[in-house]
């Protein structure tokens, strides 16, 4: 069984769900964390139980994890008292972040540099990473204090999955999309490429937006995390 670690309200993370099945995916969200029936053990974290969907499951039974989220945020915690929301994300994700990096399965993306998912990183530092691999990168952008989706209305989008290049516009792409997921440590990685003009990287996500289901059929061929 594949456990996504996602959002309800995440359409990419329900359209997983979906496709592969109630025996071969769950979907694991914030309101199963504040369920009875955790038991993690930290000598054998193999073993052990957790809540996905409102069901109590064995850890024994993941074969592999996929990770939609990058923290447990306050406002998601409306069960929770208010006053206690801010509190309990931060525990929440400090459990999560322990509990990926100890699970002897494969994890895409892992938890890296304060993010639950790869390394968290914003359009400015994805882009000097690029620009230090000798990647050309765009140079001007708009900055902001979320996390900004990819921009899909001038770009050429390429999927790396694994070390795999899943999707990819041009040879010159996909070489960049695999440095630049290898220099990132993502598994799984969406990385953009200015379709106007000159080939230029844009942004990357390791959390891509778009369709992803049919490589999630081979996601547990992978190394562990």
């Amino acid at each position: 069984m594949i456990l996504i670690l996602g959002s309800e309200r995440d359409p990419e993370a329900l359209a997983a769900r979906s496709f592969l099945g109630p025996s071969g995916a769950m979907l694991l969200s914030v309101r199963d964390l504040s369920c009875p029936g955790w038991k993690l053990n930290t000598s054998a974290p193999g073993q052990g139980s957790f809540v996905a969907e409102g069901s109590l499951c064995q850890i024994s039974a993941i074969s592999g994890v996929l990770v939609r989220r990058f923290a447990v945020y306050p406002q998601e915690l409306s069960h929770i008292m208010e006053e206690d929301r801010e509190y309990v994300a931060a525990e929440l994700t400090a459990l999560l972040m322990w509990w990926l990096a100890t699970l002897p399965v494969p994890v895409v993306n892992g938890p890296g540099e304060g993010s639950l998912c790869g390394p968290g990183w914003r359009q400015e530092k994805w882009r000097c990473t690029a620009a230090a691999l000798g990647i050309p990168a765009i140079e001007r952008i708009r900055c902001s204090t979320k996390l900004q989706p990819i921009d899909t209305m001038h770009v050429n989008e390429v999927l790396v999955l694994n070390g795999t290049v899943i999707k990819y516009p041009s040879p010159k792409a996909a070489e960049s999309a695999l440095r630049l997921a290898d220099a990132a440590g993502c598994k799984l990685l969406q990385a953009a490429f200015n379709s106007e003009g000159e080939f230029v990287f844009a942004n990357a996500m390791p959390a891509p937006c778009e369709e992803l289901l049919r490589p999630l059929d081979g996601m547990c061929k992978g190394s562990n995390q």
